[in-house]
């Protein structure tokens, strides 16, 4: 198995299509994935069922500033069963800021609406000590820019996670258990720069309505190199691995 041979399940919560479009773009660029690997989900208008984890190697449960993961959303239920079957199972899972706040909440954390941290544009993050021994992080630099736009937080990890990454206003950043499968990021894997500004433009009035605030989060993107290809890094560093300790687990018949 490579990374062509990876099918990812994408579940959305935006009722814009564009922005839609947009996430399904930043996650075959991210993961240089071809259209035809990546089924979506949106959630809010279709019913998302079990069955559409068949055949899958990852789910990834996308963002919207749109809503709290507090909030009963039509897919609730059906997405927490389906991290809780990941968790049992071992299935590989990589949530991107509310995907990631969602995993936070439904498995035992806590999140809260703090507007004193919201976070919107280009951003240091800083790497803990537990990510230097992580498959995903421990060869990245201590400090490497990321793209990051988020209305709440994730205020305390669920039981058995570790702290992976924090940024100079938030403190957890990204989590994950030791040896686990599952991944939640805050900030988002699928953007890049451009992907930034794109957002921020299309999402102004509720992300940046103020000029300044506008001018400043745009004239201060960044490229954010180590971030760009995550979602890929992801798939190499933790969903084929995975999957050949499966293979490797099953009985050998002669």
């Amino acid at each position: 198995m490579g990374l062509s041979d990876i099918k990812v399940l994408l579940v959305q919560l935006r009722k814009d299509p564009v922005m839609r479009d947009h996430e399904y773009r930043g996650l075959l660029r991210s993961g240089r994935l071809r259209p035809q690997q990546v089924t979506r989900v949106n959630g809010l208008e279709e019913p998302l069922e079990m069955a559409h984890l068949d055949g899958k190697q990852l789910l990834f449960i996308g963002g919207s500033g749109d809503y709290s993961v507090l909030d009963e959303l039509p897919f609730t239920r059906v997405l927490t069963d389906m991290l809780q079957k990941c968790r049992l199972d071992d299935l590989p899972v990589l949530g991107s800021c509310w995907g990631a706040q969602f995993m936070a909440h439904v498995l035992g954390g806590k999140v809260i609406t703090d507007p004193e941290t919201e976070e919107t544009g280009t951003y240091l993050m800083y790497k803990t000590p537990e990510a230097d021994a992580d498959p995903l992080f421990r060869d990245f630099p201590s400090a490497f820019l990321a793209q990051i736009g988020h209305h709440e937080r994730i205020a305390a990890l669920p039981p058995g996670a570790v702290n992976l990454v924090k940024s100079d206003k938030t403190s957890m950043q990204a989590f994950t258990w030791p040896g686990s499968s599952q991944y939640a990021l805050q900030f988002h894997p699928e953007l890049d720069k451009t992907g930034l500004v794109e957002r921020v433009i299309h999402y102004r009035e509720s992300y940046a309505a103020d000029p300044l605030v506008f001018d400043l989060i745009i004239n201060n993107a960044k490229e954010s190199p180590w971030t760009d290809h995550l979602v890929e890094r992801f798939i190499e560093r933790i969903v084929l691995p995975c999957y050949s300790r499966k293979e490797l687990a099953l009985p050998k018949y002669r």
